[in-house]
């Protein structure tokens, strides 16, 4: 699971499609996230191209998918 970078503008937040998924199974929106998340969590590293990122959330069926710098810290979020 990636590491959340200081950065203040990143926030965890579930994606939207896990809280529907919750919702549509009868599921307590005021569960944990943790209960909530999408797993195991799928990342794609700063370097890859743009073309990597997207086979990855088509082949895993992700989206978001989270961006890690080499020390495994979100920077970001492919969309």
């Amino acid at each position: 699971m990636p590491r959340v970078s200081p950065n203040p503008l990143f926030h965890d937040f579930p994606p939207l499609q896990d809280v529907l998924r919750v919702r549509k199974a009868g599921g307590s929106l005021q569960q944990p996230v943790s209960e909530a998340m999408t797993s195991p969590v799928h990342t794609v590293p700063i370097t890859a191209t743009v073309q990597e990122a997207a086979d990855l959330m088509m082949d895993k069926k992700v989206r978001p998918l989270p961006v890690v710098d080499e020390d495994g810290l979100l920077v970001g979020m492919g969309t």
